[in-house]
């Protein structure tokens, strides 16, 4: 084990998780931004303990997330080391799938930008390095299929999530020549890709914002028009809506009446702000997001694959700090 894990993990205390998702959980009295902090550091810690490994539902979306809520402590520097170490040992250790090395690099790109890093860290840069030895001659990579969406159910996602890795890293791009061929490929995959869904596009415009070269002005106001039209009489979005995906216990999705939830409306507010800033639709979204939040400090998202667990939960709750981040209704250490 690495000697900074070992000594995080005997500092902190057994990681015990929080009750599960539930979407009967009664609500927050008032927003309570500590108790967002606690519920990601919780689940992420106990999560990324147990199991070993990083799960775009989970811990690393709280990479990336977490410091917007406050200034991280221990939990957060393990979870971060974790994949920290990942990626600096990967000529080692293997990683198990072309996922594991996009995702890393995903979520360690963003914390190094959301963070004010002027330079893209080592190990993100590692992780960066590492996805173009995996890039399909096609521009996109051999991704978990899993029937797990939103992300880990298609080759699309992994493309997105590359290309976001890829523009968010700062300085990267400028410092590494060939990465700028590769993100054209990226882009040229995304364009023969049918029927990608809305919730990859909106990936896609999120990476627009470090880097307009990811996607095309027109694409971008196209789909925030889509988006937009998709908005909820409560103010909120839901990620059912947000792509034709079958659940596998055999329930339907409902994306015309699904609920509004933490995850899409998080994600839209803070896209929407990024490309045309603040304006009715967000602020209704924000208004949203700090009224629907759960006493335990979580957003709950129903699971687009089965009504076991709701995983997506714990995306969804890191989502909703990026959006409510990006709008200004956090405390925030730099600008979205």
């Amino acid at each position: 084990m690495n000697p900074l894990l070992m000594m995080l993990a005997l500092a902190l205390p057994q990681a015990d998780a929080p009750a599960p998702n539930k979407a009967d959980e009664k609500a927050a009295l008032a927003f309570a931004p500590e108790r967002v902090a606690t519920f990601l550091d919780q689940i992420n810690l106990a999560w990324t303990r147990q199991r070993k490994c990083g799960t775009c539902h989970t811990n690393y979306p709280y990479v990336v997330a977490r410091p917007l809520i406050g200034k991280p402590g221990a939990e957060h520097a393990e979870v971060l080391a974790f994949f920290q170490d990942r990626a600096r040992n990967w000529d080692k250790n293997a990683p198990r799938w072309p996922a594991e090395v996009v995702a890393t690099a995903q979520a360690l790109a963003l914390h190094d930008r959301l963070t004010g890093a002027k330079e893209t860290s080592e190990p993100a840069r590692m992780a960066l390095d590492r996805q173009w030895k995996l890039q399909r001659p096609d521009g996109a990579w051999d991704w978990l299929k899993c029937d797990w969406p939103p992300s880990e159910s298609d080759d699309g996602y992994g493309a997105v999530a590359a290309l976001l890795a890829t523009t968010a890293a700062p300085g990267y791009l400028e410092k590494t020549p060939d990465a700028v061929s590769r993100l054209d490929r990226i882009t040229a995959y995304l364009k023969t890709v049918k029927d990608l869904p809305l919730h990859h596009r909106l990936h896609q415009v999120w990476a627009a914002h470090y880097d307009k070269r990811a996607m095309a002005q027109e694409d971008r106001d196209a789909t925030l028009d889509t988006l937009l039209k998709l908005q909820r009489p409560d103010g909120g979005w839901s990620l059912s809506s947000l792509g034709k995906w079958k659940r596998k216990d055999g329930t339907p999705n409902e994306p015309e009446t699904a609920p509004s939830d933490g995850y899409a409306t998080g994600l839209a507010v803070m896209v929407l702000v990024q490309s045309k800033g603040a304006s009715d639709p967000t602020r209704k979204g924000v208004a949203w997001l700090l009224k629907e939040q759960k006493d335990s400090g979580r957003w709950f998202v129903r699971s687009l694959n089965n009504d076991k667990a709701h995983f997506i939960t714990h995306a969804g709750t890191a989502y909703a700090v990026l959006g409510l981040h990006a709008a200004g209704a956090l405390p925030t250490m730099v600008k979205p």
